[in-house]
């Protein structure tokens, strides 16, 4: 096969060699870096001289989702809910609602021996979007289950409301059942309570 008419050959030297002129090796006596151009480079510096890739970012929350701009979104919500979590401790938010036996939410977290904080880090938030559940809220849980299905509306959500969503489902995760109360009556006690 013939090359197409105008193109030009170039000396290329090989890879190696490129790795080897782009290398900086410091000199013998702590001297500033030289460029190392040639062969004469120690084969150390070639592997010494690559910086490690950085490691990923880990989340400190079992966000188990695919899809980029959900997680994302899910682990913003998740940051925010911990942070007003750690400020104020939500008021009387657990000792307000209760479990489908009457006890306090506040009771079931003592029995785990965790703090409101301790327990966001043991909730699962899995990818609900496919879930015929997810269409209209932004998350759903059944009432005890440590796995709560964020719904793709929470990429619309804003950052100052996602926060209330999440610790909305972590109360269900703890027991609190729903209607009653309402969706509505737990958010707003949740917006004002854990301001």
């Amino acid at each position: 096969m013939r090359p197409h008419r105008g193109f030009r050959y170039l000396a290329c030297p090989t890879i190696p060699a490129i790795l080897v002129m782009l290398m900086v090796a410091r000199g013998a006596h702590g001297q500033e870096p030289v460029p190392v151009v040639g062969p004469q480079a120690p084969a150390s510096v070639v592997t010494d001289a690559i910086p490690a890739p950085a490691p990923a970012a880990v989340s400190p929350f079992k966000v188990l989702i695919s899809e980029v701009r959900l997680k994302r979104s899910a682990e913003l919500a998740l940051g925010f809910a911990s942070a007003r979590v750690a400020a104020n401790g939500c008021g009387g938010l657990l000792s307000e609602f209760v479990d489908e036996q009457g006890q306090p939410l506040a009771a079931r977290l003592e029995t785990l021996r965790m703090s409101l904080q301790d327990y966001l880090h043991t909730v699962y938030f899995l990818d609900g979007s496919d879930l015929r559940s997810c269409r209209g809220p932004m998350a759903v849980t059944t009432p005890g289950s440590r796995v709560v299905y964020v719904c793709g509306g929470l990429v619309r959500q804003s950052h100052g409301d996602a926060w209330v969503t999440i610790i909305h489902e972590v109360l269900h995760s703890l027991g609190l059942a729903e209607n009653p109360p309402s969706p509505a009556f737990i958010s707003n006690r949740v917006r004002k309570l854990c301001h």
